[in-house]
């Protein structure tokens, strides 16, 4: 089979046609999904196998080709070392918000990106529910309401950048709250994690702070990129462009906490944060 073209707007068009159906199996099998513990003692349903075995169907024809790696929540066994050195990085959390779905809420979606040699590349994050789609070519992000209906609309992303307040909604899981800050006189809002990072680049919260893995991030650094915002370290402000072993642990996860956010809050945070705060050294 001869290599296939990488072309950004092909494979966003694939991406599309993939969430849809994606999300019409999630939204079909949802009450009635079977679930299990996996090791680490958290939930997988059965629509998480699902997509998962449906992602790798449809894009085989870019997996199967020498240069691609894929970084998939539920089956990804390949080394870190192995997935930085190829050409491209396939990620895909089949479904993010695991809880939520299997007790039938609202706040799940699906997440896919794909990074080029290690930099931000193509992202999109499909909330079935609310048929909300967030997604990003090679300059933009983008909004798309009514998602796969016939009143679908899209409009680019253009951050809205207020300054700090006391009434400023800053993302963060509700266990890091004390490891992130001495004091926070800021409201903190515990999202859900994809929807946070969209959220945040359109200027709809004011900054996220989280340690997630690979899958969960991927798109919120693909969208902090095409929007200006950055992402960096939060101990000390160190910007990331592209996944490398200081980035990621060997499981995939965050070294070290990491925010999106507009640089001016950013620094009007730091007095905030706790002085034990520190970068996370990997072992060699």
């Amino acid at each position: 089979m001869p290599d296939c073209i990488m072309n950004a707007a092909t494979i966003l068009s694939e991406f599309k046609s993939f969430l849809n159906e994606a999300g019409t199996l999630g939204l079909a099998i949802q009450q009635s999904a079977l679930r299990s513990e996996k090791a680490d003692k958290s939930i997988v349903t059965e629509a998480d196998l699902a997509i998962s075995a449906l992602f790798q169907q449809r894009f085989n024809h870019y997996l199967s080709q020498p240069g691609h790696a894929l970084i998939d929540e539920e089956v990804t066994k390949v080394p870190l070392e192995d997935v930085l050195a190829a050409d491209y990085q396939w990620v895909i959390d089949p479904i993010d918000g695991t809880a939520t779905y299997a007790c039938g809420g609202l706040f799940w979606g699906i997440i896919i990106s794909v990074f080029r040699k290690g930099e931000p590349w193509l992202a999109a994050v499909y909330i079935p529910p609310l048929r909300r789609l967030y997604w990003a070519d090679e300059t933009t992000m983008y909004e798309t309401t009514d998602a796969f209906t016939a009143q679908e609309a899209t409009v680019p992303v253009t951050p809205v950048i207020a300054p700090l307040s006391h009434s400023a909604q800053i993302h963060m899981h509700a266990e890091f709250v004390p490891q992130v800050f001495a004091e926070t006189p800021f409201i903190v809002v515990d999202y859900w994690s994809p929807l946070h990072s969209a959220l945040v680049c359109a200027g709809r919260l004011t900054f996220s702070i989280f340690k997630d893995a690979l899958w969960d991030f991927s798109a919120g650094m693909v969208f902090a990129t095409r929007t200006g915002l950055g992402f960096r370290r939060v101990a000390d402000g160190k910007m990331f462009t592209k996944l490398d072993a200081e980035l990621l642990t060997a499981n995939f996860k965050c070294a070290s906490h990491m925010c999106i956010g507009p640089n001016d809050v950013y620094e009007a945070l730091k007095p905030n944060f706790n002085p034990h705060l520190t970068v996370t050294k990997q072992a060699a």
